[in-house]
């Protein structure tokens, strides 16, 4: 009976798929939350990014969104961070597919089709959140590891 309970635990365990990690990493800082929201917003406009909403009573920052094209799908992606007891790096994203159905052919329609993910393929997520680990450290923002 043991045996058995045992490959079925195994069983279920090996069936789930892997998934993408969730797009967020999170920092730790010093200094009250106003000082790190404004150093965040500083360290994104350095960086060459708008900002769309900046809200330094609630710890809040949205960047406006970027286009990168990987294969065939375009994404679009904006990063809104959240200032806390620690500080929350989220990215917001689409995807653009291009799609070959009768219904475009025939109708004439567009041939691109918006998808909202919660998460991109981990390469593009890696490539994203890599390129500011090492400045946000530099500036006073320390990863915290999960």
């Amino acid at each position: 009976m043991k045996l058995y309970s045992f490959l079925v635990l195994l069983s279920v365990q090996f069936s789930f798929c892997p998934e993408p990690p969730r797009m967020v990493r999170y920092f730790s800082y010093t200094g009250s939350q106003k000082e790190a929201t404004s150093n965040m917003k500083h360290f994104l406009e350095n960086k060459g990014f708008f900002i769309e909403h900046y809200a330094p009573e609630a710890g809040y920052i949205l960047t406006k969104p970027i286009e990168t094209e990987v294969n065939l799908s375009r994404y679009k992606y904006q990063f809104s961070v959240q200032v806390e007891d620690k500080v929350k790096f989220y990215i917001i994203s689409s995807r653009e597919i291009l799609t070959r159905g009768s219904e475009v052919a025939i109708g004439g329609g567009t041939f691109d089709q918006k998808q909202k993910m919660d998460k991109l393929p981990y390469k593009v997520q890696k490539a994203l959140f890599s390129q500011f680990v090492a400045s946000l450290d530099s500036v006073g923002f320390h990863l915290i590891e999960s």
